[in-house]
């Protein structure tokens, strides 16, 4: 029950914390005006030069929708090692092939939808007129974009709800000036939960693998000694293990 109860504790903070980071995403990507000048003009490069990138697209399109034939390309290859040719099902469970061919088949079905309504909705607005211009202003249609809203701002309201949960650090400076020059605010978030049970722990993993840094010291002599010693450890630990065995067994049968 405790389990229960904290896995859905878990998936609240959760589903909290990515409705605050999106609702910040959206409000960066479709609200008020560019507060950065484009230093240069950017521009999509030739088609020639975009179809490897069209070639590696469409073979993570065909993997992802006919995973079982690339575990068929796959049989040989594992053969070498297992010393037995088998078929797909053998290879994977039956039911998790027959969910591959579902999930591949849903998938390419819904590809098809969207692309029936892209052709739709073009089809559609043929003759309609194409502007283009400002972005909506939520409240804040000024000329000037120092006077918009920040992300931070936008989405103040949902992150004090989630401040239990939040580490909300800020940099400001009090105004004192009649006229005040030029200031700089910031404004950081960050999640309690991240900090306390992956960034100590990813911490003492540092700490622990530091303790072999000694084993990158760039000479090429040393990787050699330790390929060595792996193949030697491979060879020569078997061969112990067998002999301590067979000296148990002795005493055993005494």
């Amino acid at each position: 029950m405790v389990v229960v109860l904290f896995s859905l504790l878990s998936l609240v903070l959760i589903g909290g914390l990515a409705l605050l980071c999106f609702t910040k995403a959206f409000s960066i990507v479709f609200l008020g005006n560019s507060r950065h000048v484009d230093i240069e003009e950017v521009h999509e490069q030739g088609k020639l030069q975009l179809i490897p990138m069209y070639f590696v697209g469409l073979l993570m399109l065909l993997i992802g929708f006919f995973p079982v034939m690339f575990l068929r390309l796959l049989e040989q290859p594992i053969a070498l090692f297992t010393q037995t040719i088998g078929t797909v099902p053998q290879l994977i469970p039956v039911n998790i092939t027959n969910a591959l061919y579902t999930f591949g088949w849903a998938g390419l079905l819904f590809v098809f939808l969207v692309i029936a309504v892209w052709l739709l909705r073009r089809w559609v607005s043929r003759n309609k007129p194409v502007e283009i211009g400002p972005t909506w202003g939520c409240a804040y249609p000024t000329s000037s974009v120092k006077l918009q809203y920040t992300a931070n701002s936008f989405a103040r309201s949902y992150s004090k709800l989630a401040k239990p949960m939040l580490d909300i650090g800020k940099k400001e400076i009090a105004i004192t000036e009649v006229f005040p020059s030029k200031k700089h605010y910031e404004t950081h978030t960050y999640d309690k939960i991240e900090r306390y049970f992956i960034d100590k722990l990813i911490k003492l993993i540092k700490v622990v693998t530091g303790w072999f840094l000694f084993l990158q010291n760039g000479r090429l002599q040393r990787y050699i000694l330790y390929g060595i010693l792996f193949i030697s450890g491979v060879i020569i630990i078997p061969i112990i293990i067998e002999k301590i065995m067979m000296l148990l067994h002795f005493l055993n049968n005494l």
